[in-house]
């Protein structure tokens, strides 16, 4: 039997993606979906449109767990339309110079977060081959391999991004068929299968 639905919704609040990012709160919505009963004997499949926020605490957590890249101390404040970031860039050893960074981020190739630059101010910036874009460069890097949803195994494409206060909102969307002969859950044309 195949059943076929008009507009399906899922909203959820504090939603804990164990050794991920938390979210306080996430919708997935389908205009349609369709089900093959008994489930796996035959296709299922939905195009979703999914909404999440994400508090400043939980962006601060995750950037604490990934260290790495000559940077330290980071501190994520979400500011109305923009992110600033504080921390420490290492110059030399146990060296490090304090900064502070003013940007607003971007969705880049529909799969991770990169943030344009708009302000750096750094102390002890006269130190030589030492500039804001080495920070602006180090920081995306960073936040390109935490904020990056191929990561999660969910086939999602972001499609928007927005900053308020205290909160980031994501956008993102998916074509999802699940055929069990083939054990595999597929991604719109836009994006590769994920098996």
């Amino acid at each position: 039997m195949e059943i076929n639905t008009a507009t399906v919704t899922l909203s959820a609040n504090d939603v804990s993606c164990v050794g991920e990012l938390d979210v306080q709160h996430l919708t997935v919505e389908a205009p349609a979906a369709r089900l093959t009963l008994p489930i796996g004997s035959g296709p299922c499949g939905a195009e979703l449109t999914v909404a999440l926020t994400v508090v400043e605490r939980e962006l601060n957590r995750i950037l604490a767990r990934h260290a790495g890249a000559g940077l330290r101390d980071l501190q994520v404040a979400l500011m109305s339309g923009s992110m600033r970031i504080t921390g420490k860039f290492e110059v030399m050893g146990p060296i490090a110079a304090p900064f502070a960074l003013v940007a607003v981020p971007e969705i880049e190739g529909g799969t991770h977060i990169r943030l344009k630059v708009k302000d750096v101010s750094i102390v002890g910036a006269a130190l030589p081959g030492f500039s804001a874009q080495m920070i602006g460069e180090r920081v995306n890097a960073r936040l390109a391999e935490t904020l990056n949803v191929e990561r999660l195994g969910v086939p999602l494409l972001l499609s928007a991004i927005s900053v308020e206060t205290g909160r980031l909102n994501l956008a993102a969307r998916a074509s999802v068929e699940w055929r069990p002969q083939e054990t595999a859950v597929v991604r719109s044309p836009d994006g590769p299968a994920i098996r």
